[in-house]
């Protein structure tokens, strides 16, 4: 038997055969059209669109929020601090030095914009989400990574709330060095350009989401790597034994959010002990933090609208009938793990307790190489892949095994990731009662016979050429 357990190893020569993937590029670059692009916009928010051409950028000025989320510069509870620019600065003494009136212009129109986004992100629900899709429409398609796998083949159970639990590839995260000796390649990525994973049905399945392409981005990361350490350090001495190692690593980990726990009569809040709420809820409350799980809400539902009308849909009820809250305003994942460290890095599992047809958000945090570690390895689907501080990827990670690769001694490594319990879907379809409540033919008549539901649930996920077809059904006025 292998180290790698009772599953064989992939080959080299089986791991070519899994893959096809194209060498990962930048998007297209508007070049000296730029800036007369942005003069000749006829709406201010085609002008934002053109900044940039990756999905991430297109998720993040599409949604009524994106970059005007609050800044992590003030993080006292006060207004969020604007600084001006400098074509907004005070004129100098010489000509050649001032800004032309047409830059001026265009930095008041962003400078706008943003508070704008900013004050409309305040009143926003995942409820009621609404991306902007005909100016989505201006914006290229994500490069396209074809994988030799398909939704046919995700593990789900018979009526797939759940997925079946995967065999244990090996019970400690993987070295840079075993992807190498296994012959499993990895894929270059910087974490700010985005890719579409495609499988071989042409289904959308998951994607490397990147990041916005604002210039204030890496100050949200540097502060939510700060408030993940701090929560760490004064956390010290409180952690249970569970809390600091994990079925997937040994580091700290936090739970949050609405989850059905046997000992509880209905779907509820997650009880945490005093202290560790303490630091859930400061978490929470960041500005930064919260910052980039509505980019992962917003992702999902620009990038798999079909999931996210499923979510609200089922979650939506579900929180009315018993008076909760989201974690975060404007995301529409119920739950979160606030992985803390120092060095997070799972083994390789799929998280089956999860919506098997649905998306977990992971974002990367942290200083570290990615060069040398923290690669995120898509096991089922044969290829790893760079995975920078700041990134973020959406995936079904119930049934795609996935886990990281350790980083270099001295580093520190957090994540963040949300994702939907599959019981809270069930609790809500079974009429706000358990399945075992209910006779078989209730059953039948809720799910239907057989898997009936497990093949209807795999067109969640939108195909690649009818995306922008999903997305103008699924948010249309009054859809949601």
């Amino acid at each position: 038997m292998t180290p790698w357990g009772p599953q064989a190893s992939p080959s080299l020569s089986s791991m070519d055969r899994l893959i096809n993937l194209p060498v990962i590029q930048s998007p297209v670059d508007f070049g000296p059209l730029l800036d007369r692009a942005l003069d000749v916009a006829e709406e201010e928010e085609d002008a934002s669109l053109l900044d940039d051409a990756s999905l991430a950028c297109a998720v993040d000025a599409l949604s009524v929020g994106g970059d005007g989320a609050p800044l992590p510069q003030n993080t006292d509870g006060g207004s969020p601090v604007l600084h001006p620019s400098p074509a907004m600065s005070l004129p100098v003494e010489t000509d050649e030095d001032q800004p032309s009136q047409s830059e001026g212009n265009r930095e008041g129109k962003r400078m706008r914009r943003r508070n704008k986004r900013r004050a409309e992100r305040e009143k926003r629900s995942p409820w009621n989400y609404q991306p902007k899709l005909r100016v989505g429409e201006k914006h290229s398609t994500p490069d396209v990574i074809d994988v030799s796998f398909g939704v046919e083949d995700f593990p789900a159970t018979r009526n797939a709330y759940v997925a079946k639990a995967q065999a244990i590839i090996r019970e400690r995260p993987l070295t840079v060095q075993d992807l190498k000796d296994i012959g499993m390649p990895i894929k270059e990525w910087e974490g700010k350009t985005s890719h579409v994973l495609r499988d071989r049905g042409k289904f959308n399945v998951g994607y490397l989401l990147g990041q916005p392409n604002d210039e204030d981005w890496p100050a949200v990361v540097a502060e939510a790597n700060r408030v993940f350490e701090e929560a760490r350090v004064e956390g010290e001495g409180h952690f249970t034994a569970s809390e600091k190692k994990t079925r997937r690593g040994e580091f700290v980990a936090l739970v949050a959010g609405v989850t059905f726990c046997k000992s509880k009569e209905h779907p509820d809040v997650r009880g945490n002990l005093e202290k560790q709420q303490e630091l859930i809820d400061r978490l929470c409350e960041n500005p930064a933090v919260a910052r980039i799980a509505g980019f992962g809400s917003a992702s999902m539902a620009y990038g798999a609208p079909k999931i996210y009308r499923h979510y609200v849909d089922h979650l939506e009820p579900l929180y009315e009938r018993y008076g909760l809250s989201t974690l975060f305003g404007d995301s529409i994942f119920p739950s979160a793990n606030f992985n803390l460290g120092p060095q997070s890095a799972s083994a390789v599992h799929a998280d089956s307790g999860n919506v098997p047809y649905g998306h977990c958000h992971i974002t990367a945090l942290g200083n570290f190489d990615h060069k040398k570690g923290g690669h995120f390895v898509f096991w089922d689907l044969g290829f790893a892949v760079e995975f920078p501080p700041g990134a973020s990827i959406l995936i079904p990670s119930a049934c795609v095994r996935h886990g990281n690769t350790v980083i270099q001694d001295g580093e520190k490594r957090y994540s963040f990731t949300q994702y939907c319990p599959g019981s809270l879907i069930q609790w809500v379809r079974c009429g706000f009662r358990t399945a075992k409540s209910l006779t078989q033919a209730e059953r039948d008549e809720i799910d239907g016979v057989g898997d009936a539901r497990r093949q209807k649930l795999m067109n969640l996920f939108s195909k690649y050429d009818e995306l922008a077809a999903d997305q103008q059904l699924v948010f249309k006025k009054g859809k949601i």
